[in-house]
């Protein structure tokens, strides 16, 4: 079929066309994705700042006595004094980090899990992913279609989050809160465990930084999803190039 347009004869059949169309979708779809992604971004740094402020208030006011409890403690029962203190660790991961020397001289970094350690829950945009994931998985195997790639579901479930009212984002993020106030009083009372005597003062630095791990989190799983939906651009251009040949010689030998 051909339609005429601004004097030119467009044919709406020709494979070209389709693709153009197809590469028209993708980009909208990582427009969104996008947008989704600066907007977490903005909320994470406007909570950054507001959480930076309170943080660096609380230790400058540490009297003599807490700053000398802090040092009692060591790297493995409180990691975050490390970064309070100047250390090589991590301030919201709750891990020491060391350094090694590779084959070419540069430094390697690795990281040491305690298996005690409370584990964090999952954010409010990953605990949505995942269940909508697993729902989507389920509802295309019971259509009988193919599993979609990873930059298909993730622009699909970015879609589907963007779409969702703020009231039914609400449980997912009540949730989260109680899981996270779980995490946290778990994790206090493991470094009680490790160090009783400065379990109070390590107890009012981990509180002031819980908002802005929150923030931290929820501006890395917005990156990870964008990273997620450019994840494979030349598999799918591959695969539509063969795809096309295959059309191609199909269609000669029919000729």
């Amino acid at each position: 079929m051909v339609k005429r347009r601004n004097n030119l004869n467009i044919d709406l059949e020709d494979s070209q066309l389709g693709q153009l169309k197809g590469k028209r979708d993708q980009v909208i779809a990582a427009t969104k994705t996008l947008e989704l992604a600066a907007q977490n971004a903005s909320w994470a740094i406007k909570d950054f700042h507001a959480e930076f402020a309170t943080i660096i208030g609380k230790l400058q006011n540490l009297s003599d006595e807490q700053i000398d409890a802090l040092k009692e403690l060591s790297l493995d029962a409180l990691p975050e004094k490390g970064a309070f203190l100047g250390t090589n660790t991590s301030l919201f991961g709750g891990r020491a980090v060391e350094e090694e020397l590779t084959p070419t001289g540069r430094k390697k970094r690795k990281r040491e899990v305690d298996p005690l350690m409370p584990k964090k829950p999952m954010t409010v945009f990953l605990a949505f992913s995942t269940q909508q994931r697993a729902v989507i998985r389920a509802e295309r195997e019971k259509q009988g279609l193919p599993p979609l790639i990873n930059v298909d579901m993730a622009n699909e479930v970015a879609r589907l989050w963007m779409l969702l009212p703020e009231e039914a984002k609400e449980p997912y993020k009540i949730k989260y809160q109680e899981k996270l106030a779980d995490y946290h009083q778990r994790k206090e009372e493991y470094m009680a465990s490790k160090n009783p005597a400065a379990a109070a003062t390590a107890a009012e630095l981990v509180a002031a930084a819980a908002v802005a791990e929150v923030a931290d989190e929820e501006f890395a799983d917005a990156v990870e999803d964008v990273e997620d939906a450019d994840e494979k651009p030349k598999e799918k251009k591959a695969k539509k190039e063969k795809k096309a040949k295959k059309e191609k010689k199909e269609k000669k030998r029919k000729e």
